[in-house]
């Protein structure tokens, strides 16, 4: 019998805007961390210039990691794309290329296409976007997006998506044809009985509300601060932990300062200690204006936080802790109804095992390992 290291490993390229602090960053540094190395080799290709917060990471534990341009703009787009090619034939041959960039993963696969690359995966990981939502009724946009969705079911063999509404947005009629892959959580890292690093101090006196999330649009960033005002002036008894950075981050700071509830907030930018977070606070508010499936919400029930989210992110995110409110209903609306589920107890407070063990990275990672190896 041979020697295990003697084995052909399949080379994955992981195909990513970045790997910043992020729900998708999340999902594939998790399936980094938990697929059988032995069998996979994961390389990380990066759509942008500068070193990334988890590059160091991914980096201590063997991974290789490639730059090739930022997206902004028609030029630097081209330069990606050759610049991929150039990756995938002068680093490979690559067995499989899993990209996870929106519609662009229609650029991404025909670079893959050229290169010869014979696993092509496309995975949708949301079922809007804030460009899409700014100027989505312009002609320009719907080609973009119609022209791309072409490409993706042309190319793809392979079409994965983190729900069934993720599924729909990307691959349109196709959808029928696509796998839900679930985004997989540790559960030893966020369950309270099982994760030993609870170092996060807040003041057990008060209500500890939690948001994570890029201070965004997508995250309904203004909207949080607004819903917090109205919370306070309903009871002073509530604090608010804010993890998390973004485009929208002087707004959000210069609209607390407005209201002056400076006390009843705190900024605590990019971290790696969500767990501990989770595991101290209370509750989580997440008012999305549209999500795929957030990796945040999955974390944060398996840590048992209820949470308050929005009608806008799907149902197929609800493992037994989530609380519904209509973005519909105004800041006002939002802080009495949060309000009245506290005071008498109606939020959700019970987890669905049978759902939430669908989410074990474990079972996801042997999910994704066995997509990789289909071809072997």
């Amino acid at each position: 019998m041979g020697n295990i290291n003697d084995i052909k490993k399949i080379r994955v390229l992981e195909i990513a805007h970045g790997l910043a602090p992020g729900g998708i960053e999340a999902f594939l540094l998790n399936i980094f961390e938990n697929i059988d190395k032995e069998k996979i080799e994961i390389s990380f290709d990066l759509a942008s210039n500068g070193k990334q917060y988890h590059e160091e990471r991914v980096l201590n534990q063997g991974a290789k990691v490639y730059h090739t341009n930022d997206l902004n703009g028609i030029k630097n787009i081209c330069k990606h794309f050759f610049s991929l090619i150039k990756v995938l034939r002068e680093e490979g041959p690559f067995d499989v290329v899993h990209t996870n960039i929106d519609f662009f993963n229609g650029v991404n696969l025909f670079a893959a296409f050229i290169a010869g690359v014979p696993v092509r995966i496309s995975h949708s990981h949301n079922t809007n976007s804030a460009h899409a939502r700014t100027v989505g009724t312009t002609l320009p946009i719907k080609l973009y997006r119609r022209f791309m969705r072409f490409f993706i079911n042309l190319l793809s063999t392979e079409k994965l998506g983190c729900s069934k509404e993720a599924n729909i947005y990307m691959y349109g009629s196709k959808a029928k044809e696509s796998i839900v892959i679930n985004n997989g959580v540790h559960f030893e890292k966020f369950r309270k009985n099982l994760n030993k690093e609870n170092d996060f101090e807040v003041d057990k006196d008060k209500i500890n509300f939690v948001t994570i999330g890029r201070m965004c649009e997508q995250k309904n960033s203004i909207f949080i601060v607004k819903v917090m005002n109205e919370l306070i002036k309903i009871n002073k008894n509530v604090h608010l932990y804010w993890v998390g950075q973004g485009p929208q981050e002087k707004d959000v700071r210069e609209l607390v300062n407005e209201y002056c509830i400076e006390k009843y907030v705190s900024f605590l930018g990019a971290r790696n200690d969500i767990p501990s977070i989770l595991n101290n606070t209370n509750f989580l508010l997440f008012p999305s204006k549209w999500e795929g499936l957030p990796v945040t919400l999955v974390e944060a029930q398996v840590a048992n936080l209820p949470c308050f989210i929005s009608d806008k992110i799907t149902d197929e995110v609800d493992l037994g802790l989530c609380t519904v409110i209509s973005l519909e209903d105004n800041e006002k609306k939002w802080a009495e109804k949060i309000n009245n589920y506290i005071k008498n107890s109606n939020y959700k407070n019970s987890v669905n095992n049978e759902k939430i063990k669908r989410f074990n990275i474990k079972n996801v990672a042997k999910e994704m390992e066995d997509i990789y190896l289909q071809n072997k």
